[in-house]
């Protein structure tokens, strides 16, 4: 299904996978490169410290998603937003943002865990609302 999709999508000619996990793309003007960028997207492996500029696709209670390519998606805890703690997420973050983070955990389960904070520290001091003092 998934190798189908990525034919059609870019106009390869044959996409083989051999027992041994080689990869040939058979392709004209560009379109194996094409499938080979996004072959390379889907079995991408993460690592705990790389940096990114991701899009927040999703905004929650607890935090919010962002989009790392076009085959992965990460968690930003909202205690990984700013080194304080933050009331209310949609006062630092909405979708379409583009935020600085820092792979912090891939767990057990492949989810992969961003942090703000460890990447920009004053990131969140910019966006969030003043606090009136009394």
């Amino acid at each position: 299904k998934t190798i189908n999709a990525i034919k059609d999508d870019t106009g390869v000619e044959e996409i083989s996978i051999e027992d041994d996990g080689t990869i040939f793309i058979t392709g004209k003007d560009g379109s194996a490169e094409k499938a080979e960028a996004r072959i390379k997207d889907i079995t991408r492996v993460f690592k705990i410290g790389e940096k990114l500029d991701v899009t927040i696709t999703k905004v929650a209670d607890f935090g919010a998603f962002a989009k790392l390519n076009d085959a992965n998606e990460g968690l930003i805890h909202i205690s990984e937003i700013a080194p304080f703690r933050v009331e209310k997420i949609t006062d630092i973050l909405k979708e379409g943002d583009k935020v600085p983070v820092v792979i912090k955990e891939v767990d057990e389960k492949d989810r992969i865990n961003l942090s703000i904070k460890q990447r920009d520290p004053d990131f969140a001091k910019n966006k969030a609302p003043k606090q009136i003092e009394k």
